[in-house]
């Protein structure tokens, strides 16, 4: 007998010798612990012209099922999917007869982990397929804001100020490159040095590492042409003639 979520009641026959006897006026029978999986027990007793009580035991065996665990994935940082199973062959509309787990988290490094399951009800007996976890990397969110300077002969502009990277992906390598534009970068990969008025498409791109992928974002760096320093120009003139020497900056 296997379990299916109800009483269990065999079929019995009594006999005196080679007389089978009738239920409800030899004897009456009842049955206990003969629901859930393990040792039932039926007892005859005695009536009208018989007396006494005799026990039998039989057992029931957990219902096998096969559970098949469904396969899931999520982004690096990001809430776990439901883990979920299919079923067949639960009766009674029973609960809490498996759970499921993973070493994945959201913390977890990207990779595969196993999905598996354990048995908590002993009416069962389940074979788990088991399912694959797997955590994918997530994207560098950054973004550029476009900036305006004005321009100066031999200026340098710090172009990490135009850029943020996304904090929750820790130190991240980057590096900065322009697309277009007048200019040159100096020591550093991310100062750089204006040749001269004008508009200026930069980009940054962040290196791919464990966990995240690599990302890009660009912006606009605008130089407004700046004061020449030529104040005013005043001209003298000598016997109606304009002469240059004459002429004075200040």
């Amino acid at each position: 007998y296997s379990y299916n979520g109800e009483a269990i009641k065999p079929a019995v026959t009594v006999k005196d010798g080679e007389k089978v006897l009738t239920e409800g006026t030899d004897y009456t029978v009842t049955y206990s612990n003969n629901v859930n999986a393990g040792e039932a027990v039926v007892t005859f007793t005695g009536k009208g012209n018989y007396t006494g009580t005799i026990t039998k035991k039989f057992t029931i065996a957990p219902k096998p099922i096969t559970v098949t665990i469904a396969d899931k994935t999520s982004v690096y940082g990001e809430a776990m999917a439901e883990l979920t199973a299919n079923t067949d062959g639960i009766v009674n509309n029973d609960t809490n007869v498996y759970s499921l787990a993973t070493d994945a988290s959201s913390t977890a490094n990207v990779g595969t982990y196993p999905i598996t399951g354990t048995t908590l009800d002993s009416n069962y007996a389940i074979t788990f397929l088991n399912g694959t976890y797997t955590i994918t990397k997530a994207p560098v969110n950054s973004t550029g804001t476009d900036m305006a300077v004005d321009y100066t002969a031999g200026m340098e502009v710090d172009l990490r100020q135009m850029f943020s990277v996304d904090e929750n992906a820790g130190e991240v390598d980057y590096w900065i490159t322009y697309l277009t534009g007048d200019g040159s970068f100096t020591g550093a990969p991310y100062l750089y040095r204006i040749g001269k008025a004008g508009t200026f498409t930069v980009k940054i791109t962040t290196e791919e590492t464990t966990n995240y992928n690599s990302g890009t974002a660009t912006a606009v760096l605008t130089v407004n042409p700046g004061d020449p320093g030529i104040g005013t120009v005043t001209a003298g003139v000598v016997n109606d003639t304009l002469e240059t020497s004459a002429i004075v900056l200040t």
